[in-house]
């Protein structure tokens, strides 16, 4: 009548195998890892099973990291690409392959870095030289400036990252986009990035006016009282007030936009900076990078054009008035002041002379 329990039975060890191996051995016969084992502890199944859990955790961290590096690598081979594309573009001027790259396919630069893959991109918005002093200072349209490639790709910068980008040095050059474009000139280019900065600004000024016309809407008593006084928004009533950074002297020579535009001798760029804010007195060199001989003070806008008017017939030019690290001043001596070409110098000292008047009347708390 004594209960015998059968061979395989999982959870009771028959009387041929008493001992725990043999149950073990039982159990994974029967497809069950490492069997049960009747003399473990009561909690040790739960400790098992948290060592389990941990490193399954571990080894999906391992995966995941691994995949994310591999996915940065291969983003990082797709911006490349792409920009590589856009660069020979340009470089061959292939306005067809442009748009196609920049309309038709996907850009991968989006939401990256901007000094790794958008800043590299800035230089090619430029003319590889000088435009000529005619150029600049004709009222006239530019022709085919806007189907260039140039203006292209310096529509679609704009249209993809903030226009404040260009107002920020290079760490490489030193010079910002905008000193750039007043450098060399490009009216066009310094028109486009300022109105597009003022975009930016006009936006976020934008939830000031939703709660001007917000308050009209309140009531007519309200309404009444806010008629008589000063309301934001409206261009009737509030200045206009000065872009950012305007005045922002470079890293490498420490000259601001506006001296660059003035040295070039581009009256055009000087009335688009003025027409933002810029202002000529704030406009001083910095006297870490470019300064007087005399007194080792930094250079005033009116000042330096001064100093570059009475010494353009002389040999050393400038330079016997200024010192400067930077490579804009030899530039300025080797490009403009040594020309051999004297109607075309003639054209700078002239130009020289209207900005200078223009800004010696320059108000001084204008903005």
């Amino acid at each position: 009548g004594k209960f015998v329990p059968p061979p395989n039975f999982p959870f009771f060890p028959s009387s041929s195998s008493s001992s725990p191996s043999s149950s073990s051995n039982v159990m994974n016969s029967m497809g069950f890892p490492g069997g049960m084992n009747l003399n473990a502890s009561p909690g040790g199944s739960s400790d098992n099973h948290n060592l389990m859990m941990m490193n399954q955790s571990r080894n999906e961290a391992a995966k995941a990291a691994s995949l994310s590096a591999s996915n940065m690598k291969q983003h990082a081979k797709a911006c490349t690409a792409w920009r590589n594309k856009v660069v020979a573009a340009c470089q061959s001027n292939d306005m067809a392959g442009l748009t196609w790259i920049l309309e038709e396919e996907d850009c991968p630069l989006k939401g990256t870095d901007k000094d790794a893959h958008w800043i590299p991109l800035i230089p090619y918005v430029f003319p590889k030289q000088r435009l000529p002093l005619c150029r600049r200072n004709n009222n006239s349209k530019p022709k085919g400036r806007e189907k260039s490639t140039r203006g292209l790709l310096l529509q679609f910068l704009l249209e993809m990252v903030d226009p404040f980008w260009f107002l920020e040095p290079d760490s490489r050059s030193g010079r910002s986009g905008l000193h750039t474009a007043c450098w060399l000139g490009d009216d066009v280019t310094v028109k486009a990035i300022l109105d597009a900065a003022r975009v930016v600004v006009e936006e976020d000024s934008k939830p000031a006016e939703e709660d001007t016309k917000k308050g009209k809407k309140s009531g007519k008593k309200k309404k009444k009282q806010n008629n008589n006084k000063h309301q934001r928004g409206t261009k009737a009533n509030v200045k206009r007030e000065a872009l950012p950074n305007l005045n922002e002297p470079c890293d490498e020579s420490g000259w601001p936009p506006l001296l660059y535009a003035a040295l070039t001798g581009s009256v055009r760029c000087v009335e688009l900076l003025l027409g933002e804010g810029a202002s000529p007195p704030e406009s001083k060199t910095s006297d870490i990078h470019t300064w007087l001989k005399q007194t080792s003070k930094p250079v005033g806008l009116v000042q330096f054009l001064q100093f570059t008017l009475s010494s353009s017939s002389s040999k050393k030019g400038i330079l016997a008035h200024v010192e400067s690290h930077g490579m804009a001043l030899q530039e300025l001596q080797d490009q403009i002041l040594s020309l051999e070409n004297e109607p075309l110098k003639q054209q700078y000292l002239t130009a020289w002379k209207i900005i200078a008047d223009r800004l010696e009347k320059y108000p001084l708390n204008s903005t």
